[in-house]
């Protein structure tokens, strides 16, 4: 799944983290619903403090939850919360958080026990994921801020983004063949723009999954929030404008250059132009005349939007003006 075709902003973890930090920082009903979620049953709790992205010499953990148990014991328990939408599990991720939930024993708590917060449908793929517990995004929506509406009907909308872009897509594992091309990719597209002259700019290779084919490609020749994408399974190059219909563009057909064509694109309208496309990612020097194709499209559309911009901006102010409306 692509972020075309997600309605608003994508959501991603931090994002989730951040509406957890707050709920546990404020609201103590929250922690307890939270913990009998997980089977954690226990006596009244007092919040001792929150921590988001601590990192150590065992990587970063999302979420420390920190709390005391006002009868009996009077133990600190931390919880140590890792957060997932679709992302795979990083090499021994569980086993570093039961490092570092040993490792803080009887200096910054008494007790520990690891969680999972994910979609439903992500949990459920991973049963075997190691952690002591497992709290869903779905039960979350079910108590989260309930006493501030406007407050839940936002982190509800979130909340719902992220279980949508989880069911969408499932749990994105690491492929090797998908990441070697990309590096590879990476450093053709280097070589093809060396001069600069477009000034284009494109994420660094990292690791990545099956079906991650799409290349975003960034100009500060374009307007902002505007981006080229090759969508290389679908052989398309996309001049892509968001929040703007495409319905509202007719008046600049006549400018277009041969091949080109407005599309609607989700929420966004594009310039497109078809390319061939990219069938064997295992085998970038197979497919790489397909590239250099798709980034000589690049550069068409950006020259053409150069040539082209004072009659563009005003149509495409006002068909962004009317989407966003």
């Amino acid at each position: 799944m692509q972020p075309d075709n997600f309605s608003g902003p994508t959501v991603q973890e931090v994002h989730i983290d951040f509406l957890l930090e707050e709920e546990f920082s404020v609201d103590l009903n929250f922690l307890q619903r939270f913990i009998e979620a997980a089977g954690q049953h226990g006596p009244p709790l007092q919040v001792q403090r929150v921590e988001h992205s601590v990192s150590d010499n065992h990587g970063e953990a999302d979420l420390i939850v920190i709390y005391k148990e006002v009868e009996g014991s009077g133990d600190r328990v931390a919880i140590l919360i890792e957060d997932k939408i679709r992302a795979g599990f990083q090499p021994r991720q569980v086993d570093r958080y039961r490092k570092r939930g040993e490792s803080g024993k009887g200096t910054k708590w008494d007790r520990y026990w690891t969680c999972l917060v994910a979609p439903k449908s992500y949990a459920n793929s991973k049963a075997d994921h190691g952690f002591d517990a497992a709290v869903t995004l779905e039960q979350i929506t079910e108590w989260i801020a309930v006493t501030e509406p406007k407050r839940r009907e936002f982190k509800v909308r979130a909340i719902d983004q992220a279980i949508k872009k989880a069911e969408s897509s499932g749990v994105q594992v690491v492929d090797q063949e998908m990441t070697a091309f990309r590096k590879s990719h990476y450093a053709f597209f280097e070589e093809f723009f060396a001069d600069q002259r477009e000034d284009v700019q494109m994420r660094l290779p990292a690791g990545t999954w099956r079906g991650d084919s799409w290349f975003e490609i960034r100009s500060r020749l374009l307007p902002g929030g505007a981006y080229i994408n090759h969508k290389s399974q679908a052989g398309f190059v996309d001049l892509t404008f968001p929040d703007t219909d495409a319905a509202l563009l007719k008046p600049i057909e006549p400018w277009l250059e041969a091949g080109m064509r407005i599309e609607q694109t989700g929420k966004s309208a594009a310039i497109r132009l078809v390319v061939h496309k990219i069938d064997h990612f295992s085998d970038f020097d197979q497919e790489r005349a397909k590239v250099a194709e798709a980034l000589s499209g690049v550069r068409r559309l950006l020259h053409f939007y150069t040539r082209e911009r004072n009659r563009l901006e005003p149509a495409l102010k006002g068909a962004k003006a009317v989407a966003v409306s």
